[in-house]
């Protein structure tokens, strides 16, 4: 009987601080210009305006583990950007358009190691035919400061205009959070779930 009331107690504590509640309950997130998507529990959206750099970007911005340094500066462990199809040229000018907001380690990562003080040589951009629409795959190499060093940590950035739902989707992902294949997975996820 101990165990049974010990387990209930513990539920019971787990739903009253919240613990659960992203899993139990997904939250919209509104999109500039109309309509909304469910993001992954691990992205929280930023209102337009308190991101990075650029104050006018047409997309919905969400940081995974948005925090402040004790430089001053801003920084996150990830960035997922969406926005309408119809408010860019093409998948590139929106990727380019939505890397404003990102935060100064992710702005560098796509530039390969040792441009610091060297040549400047940024990883190739790759563009692919995907399932829903044209993609963009880029690698990247994020540059971190720990605790007793600096580490430079690997990474991706996904994009994809997809089609069907008119909605063009943006990834920056650090390789240890899923890599390419779980960018692609939440790119798919976050179109399913828009809601005009």
């Amino acid at each position: 009987m101990m165990r049974r009331t010990t387990l209930l107690g513990g539920i019971a504590t787990l739903l009253a601080t919240g613990s659960v509640r992203g899993f139990l309950k997904k939250e919209r997130a509104a999109l500039p210009r109309g309509g909304s998507i469910i993001l992954p529990s691990s992205h929280k959206a930023v209102l337009a305006g308190e991101f990075n750099h650029e104050a006018d970007i047409p997309a919905l911005i969400a940081y995974r583990k948005y925090r402040s340094t004790l430089a001053g500066s801003w920084e996150c462990d990830g960035m997922i950007a969406t926005g309408h199809a119809g408010q860019f040229a093409s998948l590139e000018m929106f990727a380019q358009k939505v890397r404003g907001a990102l935060t100064t380690s992710w702005s560098y990562a796509d530039l390969k190691p040792g441009w610091f003080g060297g040549t400047r040589s940024s990883f190739p951009l790759e563009k692919l035919d995907g399932p829903h629409g044209p993609e963009l795959q880029r690698e990247l190499v994020v540059h971190v400061a720990g605790f007793w060093d600096v580490y430079d940590k690997p990474a991706r950035m996904f994009a994809m205009h997809h089609r069907a739902r008119g909605l063009m989707i943006a990834v920056w992902i650090l390789d240890s959070h899923g890599g390419l294949k779980k960018a692609r997975q939440m790119a798919g996820d976050i179109a399913g779930s828009y809601l005009a």
